[in-house]
């Protein structure tokens, strides 16, 4: 079995429309080559000889992102070579080329199909792969994306039985998907179970933003905490971001009264990496 099912070889210039597929088959658990993936890895190794093992025998595909600045750049004349190595002794395809204009390389046959940039997204060139590749898109009901809201600071209320616990705040690096469960009344379980989400926090002492200022300091040390009311919840994704989270209310059906289990935070997502929040001078 190959090591990676998919390696992506790109330009500098073609980054974010590999980063975005790239995340799309990570997500579905489709063994990726990315190289910001795999920095650490990466890290003191001799790139040249790294790169000709994964692109010519490592992988079942190669994504290959073609632009002129693809043909142009040394790094990338390097991969698409070991790639085209490993095409001539395949009895079926291996380069899977994405056309972003008129540059075609040399060595890849002008008969070879391609997908357009311009007509494909990252996202259906993931679904195109999960095709190729076998992966099951057929999913249990309960196997579906939880909400998401965009903003960086916003007042969120959701069933937190509904979705596994999950809620989604912010977007793209800045994102932090969130997972919650029953803690008793006033009180509920947060975890660092969420897909980017890196640890988990209680900001002891905190009663407003103003007390928090450095996120980083704070005991991330274990996968779950018991948040009360009025407490607040440090956040930090994969990306180096920081989000605060104040519980404004916890709502538990076995609580005399309540008839639904429901969870209300106002939250705020840091800028640039920042871990002082006392700067924010928002409404809570």
């Amino acid at each position: 079995m190959s090591r990676f099912e998919v390696a992506i070889s790109f330009a500098g210039e073609q980054r974010e429309f590999a980063e975005k597929v790239a995340k799309a088959l990570h997500k579905r658990g489709v063994r990726v080559f990315y190289d910001e993936f795999f920095a650490p890895e990466l890290w003191g190794k001799n790139l040249a000889e790294e790169f000709h093992r994964i692109y010519s025998k490592d992988s079942h595909f190669a994504l290959m992102l073609i632009s002129k600045e693809y043909i142009e750049k040394h790094w990338t004349r390097h991969e698409r070579r070991a790639a085209i190595e490993r095409a001539l002794t395949e009895r079926s395809e291996y380069i899977l080329p994405i056309r972003f204009d008129e540059a075609w390389p040399d060595g890849i046959s002008s008969a070879t199909a391609y997908l357009p940039a311009s007509e494909y997204s990252p996202n259906d060139v993931a679904h195109i792969l999960f095709k190729k590749l076998g992966v099951e898109e057929n999913k249990k009901d309960s196997h579906v994306e939880p909400p998401q809201v965009s903003s960086m600071v916003a007042d969120v209320g959701f069933d937190y039985t509904s979705f596994n616990g999950r809620y989604v705040i912010g977007a793209d690096e800045q994102a932090f998907e969130t997972a919650w469960s029953a803690g008793g009344p006033g009180l509920i379980h947060a975890y660092d179970d969420g897909r980017n989400i890196k640890g988990i926090a209680i900001a002891e002492g905190a009663r407003s933003l103003e007390d928090i200022t450095d996120a980083s300091q704070y005991d991330f040390t274990s996968r779950s905490r018991l948040v009360r009311e009025g407490e607040y919840l440090i956040l930090r994704n994969m990306e180096g971001f920081y989000a605060a989270i104040k519980i404004i209310e916890v709502r538990y059906k076995d609580q005399r009264g309540s008839t639904d289990h429901f969870v209300k935070f106002f939250y705020v997502i840091a800028g640039d990496r920042e871990t002082d929040f006392s700067k924010y001078s928002v409404s809570e």
